[in-house]
């Protein structure tokens, strides 16, 4: 069980890393009167929710990979 869990955690932390860097804005676009200024946003501002995503999928990676645990468990049991 924890191996099922395990692996379905580290799945859905690598599917959220990945969804992450393309979701989390790193960089501020303001614009006025015609003129757009482009600001980077500083590393640790850029981490902290990227890790966030990322932990987020990363728990729903475990869930499902609990579901399937069960699912197979009930599977085998059946004669």
């Amino acid at each position: 069980m924890i191996k099922s869990v395990n692996i379905g955690f580290l799945y859905g932390m690598v599917i959220g890393l990945t969804i992450g860097l393309f979701k989390v804005p790193y960089k501020i676009v303001e614009s006025g009167d015609g003129v757009s200024i482009s600001q980077n946003v500083d590393f640790i501002e850029y981490i902290i929710p990227l890790l966030r995503v990322s932990l987020v999928i990363g728990i729903v990676g475990a869930i499902v990979g609990l579901g399937i645990f069960i699912k197979n468990k009930k599977n085998m049991d059946k004669p």
